[in-house]
């Protein structure tokens, strides 16, 4: 059995291509390709140095964009009262301290339903809407999450049974 020998010579092995590529024309050739391909990698790098900045801008903007939205989609809209119902029966300093007297009730570890029923019994809707834009968006307990409303409080605080008890006490509102 023989041994398999590889080849040691890894050149050019055509003497055409050898005379042709030593020829005036060929070198020449060569030349001209190795400007091509400079000239194609000097365009490259040009076209990147237009695009980077560019998708940075796009990305700035996005994330603006993106800040902007959110700050928007979260603000408070308060409510208007409904002139052609009966006017409401709290003012608007007490509707403030009902709806201190609520958050109080909300926030923390629990939630006090029977305060906060309390705090709603006897309200009309007009009264409701003053309560409801008194109470404004507020800081959830804890670190993480976003403000929120009156009514976004009362579905995060109580489960649906209690949620029922707070809709028998104020019919038709939330």
């Amino acid at each position: 059995m023989k041994p398999i020998t590889l080849p040691k010579n890894k050149g050019l092995k055509n003497p055409a291509v050898a005379a042709v590529a030593s020829s005036p024309e060929g070198k020449e050739a060569i030349g001209n390709a190795i400007k091509r391909a400079q000239r194609q990698q000097d365009v490259a790098i040009e076209v990147a140095g237009k695009i980077i900045p560019f998708m940075f801008k796009v990305g700035v903007a996005c994330i603006a964009g993106y800040v902007v939205y959110r700050i928007y989609n979260k603000r408070f809209v308060k409510l208007g009262e409904n002139n052609s119902l009966n006017p409401a029966n709290i003012s608007e300093g007490q509707a403030a301290n009902k709806a201190e007297t609520i958050y109080q009730a909300m926030y923390g570890w629990g939630a006090d339903v029977e305060e906060v029923a309390g705090q709603l019994a006897g309200l009309n809707y007009n009264g409701w809407v003053r309560l409801y834009n008194a109470f404004g968006n507020r800081e959830p307990f804890g670190v993480f999450g976003d403000k929120m409303n009156l009514v976004e409080w009362l579905n995060d605080q109580f489960d649906a049974d209690e949620m029922a008890e707070l809709r028998f006490v104020l019919p038709g509102v939330f």
